[in-house]
């Protein structure tokens, strides 16, 4: 009987060392996926912020065709409606 509690006592011992080991191991890949987690993350922040400067870029940098669409856009408005008095004109200085 006493040999007996002996053999359990050595397998229980057994037992919680490779339960600390496997629990080390656990911890050890809980540790790497959180770095690599944290890794990712901040690539992906770091995308994010280019992104968005490179869209804050883009609507500062098409400003000035912006501004000069819109100044065509009036001429073109100013002499479709003057077309009539723009010929008369012409046609007074002799041009047509």
């Amino acid at each position: 009987m006493e040999q007996r509690v002996e053999q359990l006592e050595d397998g229980l011992k057994k037992l919680e060392a490779n339960l600390g080991k496997l629990d080390q191991k656990v911890d050890q890949q809980k540790r790497d996926l959180e770095a690599k987690l944290d890794r990712e993350i901040a690539d992906l922040q770091a995308g994010v912020q280019r992104v968005g400067k490179h869209l804050e870029e883009g609507m500062i940098a098409d400003s000035a065709f912006e501004v000069a669409g819109i100044v065509y856009v009036c001429i073109g408005l100013v002499t479709a409606h003057l077309s009539e008095e723009i010929a008369r004109l012409l046609s007074w200085f002799g041009a047509t």
